[in-house]
């Protein structure tokens, strides 16, 4: 196989990561934190158990807690990264029902600035002000260790290539056409 057609390099390095390197690189924040969470979405689908078909809010919420670290802040969870992607994909906001409820805490999101994580009790117990290059940078980085993971997990290896196969690829039209004529789509 082609690297440049191999999944891991297509669909994670090339095209996950790769968009939100070059929505970062354009200023476009909202639109990096989007597709971090959309990429974490994903992870947490090629991680799933073996017997469930669909995604689930708590795989997102064990993926999270399982790869993504920030360096220095152990108060951001997986439930409250979950809360905010719910907030900001569903209402392009940072209140979800997660928050209203007091299950998660609320994010709201910087540029650049210390500490990574602002928190202040006495403005709020449950605020947090997280610089999104710093969670980008936690986000590849669990990528990384969880595909290395993937990969070096016999049990997991198979079902995870598996999942690989279904996973948005991105082909020049040459490609494609070359491929729909020997039957390998």
């Amino acid at each position: 196989m082609e690297l440049g057609k191999d999944p891991v390099i297509n669909s994670i390095y090339n095209g996950i990561k790769k968009d939100i390197k070059v929505a970062l690189d354009n200023e476009c924040y909202t639109a990096a934190l989007i597709l971090i969470f959309a990429g974490i979405d994903a992870m947490a689908n090629l991680s799933r158990p073996e017997n469930k078909t669909d995604v689930k809010p708590e795989d997102f919420v064990r993926w999270v807690n399982s790869y993504i670290k920030i360096d220095g802040c152990e108060r951001i969870t997986g439930e409250d990264l979950y809360s905010s992607r719910c907030a900001v994909i569903h209402t392009y906001g940072v209140d979800s029902r997660r928050t209203r409820d007091g299950s998660a805490k609320r994010l709201i999101y910087k540029v650049g600035g210390y500490p990574s994580v602002d928190y202040n009790p006495s403005v709020s117990n449950n605020l947090l002000c997280l610089d999104i290059l710093v969670l980008a940078d936690a986000f590849f980085k669990g990528i990384d260790k969880f595909v290395v993971n993937m990969f070096a997990d016999t049990q997991k290896k198979d079902i995870f290539e598996d999942r690989l196969k279904k996973i948005l690829r991105i082909i020049s039209y040459d490609d494609l056409t070359k491929s729909v004529g020997k039957n390998k789509i």
